[in-house]
């Protein structure tokens, strides 16, 4: 008699669950239960819609969810973090509803709509060891997404979980840091999603994420300025080429670039660095900025408390 083939698929998998639901529930069993339909109605299933995940299953407070993309499946649970901040706001303290959310990629089995294999249980491990309104990510996640979206997460080492036979290496941002992340992450604009395929270019005067180009655009303006001031001074010259000023201006530009650690950028943040005080004394991460040159990403080191430059940067090969 032929054995029945099993259905497998690589997926990224997203846990989430409420923490402190018991809690919750003993204090205020209708308002907590108002409460969370309100947020997954308003919030939490049109995010997962959006970036193209699939509810699998939910389980009182909370629910297991499918991406094809693991990409999608980490700026998903940014978004529905960050929401859920922003409604919990005006909320007391000890009647907020905060989301912890664990994600893995891995080879699931599906049967029936529902989905098995280690690739779930890391994932539901995860998001047990993520703190209130965090995520925590497995090193696969994290390879993945690296230099793809500037997220800084905090290594944890390697974990030993409950009937998973590897260690599993783990990473965790907390609220604060998601909070303070761009909006919308880079590669993406507001409602809509997809892969980033490279440095976004954007000029920011208003915020760190845009201080290359920012120099760029101000050294534009002075190049614009002085050729002002000499067709006034000297009427009798000729004002300078249309050619001229653009090779002017690409020249500005490419200084913008940084291609070993200096003054300044050890005390300023560049394109895509996430935030001073995110990361962890002697942490190193890559991203990519627009500070760096096409093919290149930026090294980023945070420093010791024995040295007085915050961080140490260079752009470095991609590859």
């Amino acid at each position: 008699m032929p054995t029945e083939r099993v259905e497998r698929r690589l997926a990224a998998i997203l846990a989430a669950d409420v923490a402190g639901y018991s809690r919750l529930m003993g204090a205020d069993e209708a308002g907590t239960l108002r409460q969370l339909k309100a947020h997954r109605r308003a919030l939490i299933d049109p995010k997962i819609a959006q970036y193209r995940g699939r509810i699998v299953k939910t389980t009182g407070d909370g629910m297991l969810v499918e991406f094809a993309s693991v990409v999608e499946a980490v700026r998903c649970a940014v978004a529905v973090q960050r929401g859920m901040a922003e409604r919990n706001v005006s909320v007391p303290n000890d009647k907020r509803i905060e989301f912890r959310v664990g994600i893995n990629v891995g080879d699931i089995v599906i049967e029936g709509g529902d989905i098995f294999g280690d690739g779930v249980n890391v994932a539901a491990r995860l998001e047990a060891l993520a703190e209130a309104g965090g995520i925590c990510i497995s090193g696969r996640v994290q390879e993945d997404i690296l230099g793809r979206l500037p997220l800084s997460f905090e290594d944890r080492g390697e974990q030993y979980f409950k009937n998973i036979v590897r260690p599993i290496r783990v990473y965790v941002v907390g609220r604060k840091n998601i909070a303070e992340l761009p909006f919308p992450l880079d590669g993406e604009e507001d409602g809509t999603t997809g892969y980033v395929q490279g440095p976004r270019r954007r000029l920011g005067l208003a915020g760190s994420r845009g201080i290359g180009w920012s120099l760029a655009l101000l050294l534009l303006i002075a190049v614009a300025g002085l050729g002002t001031w000499q067709v006034t001074r000297q009427s009798s010259k000729a004002t300078a080429s249309v050619s001229e000023r653009a090779a002017a201006v690409a020249k500005a530009a490419e200084q913008t670039h940084i291609d070993a650690p200096n003054e300044l950028a050890a005390s300023v943040l560049l394109p895509g660095e996430p935030p001073f005080g995110s990361l962890r004394k002697g942490t190193r991460i890559t991203v990519l900025s627009s500070a760096c040159r096409p093919g290149q990403v930026l090294e980023i080191i945070a420093g010791s408390d024995l040295e007085q430059i915050p961080r140490r940067k260079r752009c470095i090969p991609a590859n």
